[in-house]
């Protein structure tokens, strides 16, 4: 008697269960809390608290096998707090350098769609999170010693002249000057992520 009321029991729970919703996903379009984002800068930024700060994603983001931002999204955001870097100082003014270094705290607030739409964003401190590594198979390898290291010497000097006539030159020959100076201003680096 006591297993027939049991099972009767057990069977009346059973179709309850089945009627339970499903738990809550997140709705369509919705960056689920928590969610990484690798970012990267395309240019060189002033160390300033406050200065506005325009990344893309280095990454496509989906949810839910949807594709919610695509890679090169634009991410902006700003500096909210400069914070010393003693040890690197330590190591600067040990060369002669005397400029008072920073880690930038950077917080994004806004992410800028394809067709310009400007949507909120709530997000933590930027942190450095895990190198980008980006894999590149390296070319074919033809002839015999000679021929890999007249190709070597090729490439280094094409590297070489690259740091000449390659986009950004003025940039880089005042980061140059700037390194020989025993004060500089100080900046975030392009293709910082």
């Amino acid at each position: 008697m006591t297993i027939t009321k049991t099972l009767i029991a057990a069977l009346a729970v059973l179709p309850i269960c089945w009627f339970v919703p499903a738990p809550a996903q997140t709705p369509p379009g919705t960056l689920p809390a928590g969610t990484p984002l690798a970012v990267t800068i395309d240019r060189n930024y002033p160390m300033h608290t406050g200065e506005r700060i325009r990344a893309r994603l280095v990454y496509s983001i989906y949810a839910d096998n949807q594709l919610l931002l695509s890679k090169n999204t634009a991410i902006v955001g700003s500096v909210v707090e400069l914070l010393p870097d003693r040890k690197r100082r330590v190591n600067a003014m040990l060369g002669g350098d005397f400029t008072p270094f920073h880690i930038p705290q950077v917080r994004f607030d806004q992410i800028v769609l394809a067709n310009g739409v400007a949507v909120p964003l709530a997000s933590g401190l930027a942190v450095n999170g895990t190198p980008i590594y980006r894999a590149v198979a390296p070319p074919a390898t033809k002839g015999g010693f000679l021929r890999r290291e007249f190709n070597s010497g090729l490439n280094a000097a094409r590297g070489d002249l690259a740091f000449y006539i390659a986009p950004g030159k003025g940039d880089r020959f005042l980061q140059w000057v700037y390194g020989r100076l025993p004060y500089h201003p100080q900046h975030i680096e392009k293709d910082t992520s």
